[in-house]
């Protein structure tokens, strides 16, 4: 997991908009609403 959001924190710096929205589900799914 650690990996995987390493590479979706770099996908997101270098402009990559669905990596932007997979870390938004990621943070939203994680939240205990």
């Amino acid at each position: 997991m650690k990996d995987e959001t390493g590479e979706l924190a770099e996908a997101i710096r270098s402009g990559d908009r669905r990596a932007l929205a997979r870390a938004i589900t990621l943070v939203e799914s994680a939240r205990p609403d």
